[in-house]
């Protein structure tokens, strides 16, 4: 039987014994996904870029360091913006992403600062789901 191609270099290792739990909550430990993200400084620069033609326009999500993640205050930006392109002759919307990567989603280190206001995480639900 032929082995497997892996699109993206070699074939994952082979399953090992399971590795031991020590019982503790992973929360607030540093993962390996964020080690490229900028530590808490915010970017200043614009976080969503709109381009016109004559029928089409591109949003471009532009926060590259942060895999494009859309931090909560952005998400209102964000529906203002598809307003904007809704509103107008353009017939087809590209939506782009910076540096190689669409969008990673959400942007969770504002979670944290969400966890002990109820309005804010109910402001942060709002907005997102006006963004679709």
């Amino acid at each position: 039987m032929p082995m497997p191609t892996f699109a993206r270099g070699r074939p994952p290792p082979p399953d090992g014994p399971p590795r031991p739990h020590s019982g503790r909550a992973r929360r607030n430990r540093a993962r390996p996904f964020f080690r490229d993200k900028a530590g808490g400084a915010r970017h200043g620069r614009a976080m969503f870029l709109l381009e016109r033609n004559d029928a089409y326009a591109r949003l471009t999500l532009n926060r590259p360091e942060a895999r494009n993640a859309i931090p909560a205050a952005e998400w209102r930006v964000l529906t203002e913006t598809l307003g904007r392109v809704e509103t107008s002759d353009v017939r087809l919307l590209v939506v782009t992403g910076a540096g190689g990567t669409f969008c990673a989603g959400a942007d969770l280190t504002d979670f944290n600062a969400m966890r002990a206001d109820p309005a804010a995480i109910a402001t942060f639900r709002t907005d997102m789901r006006a963004s679709h």
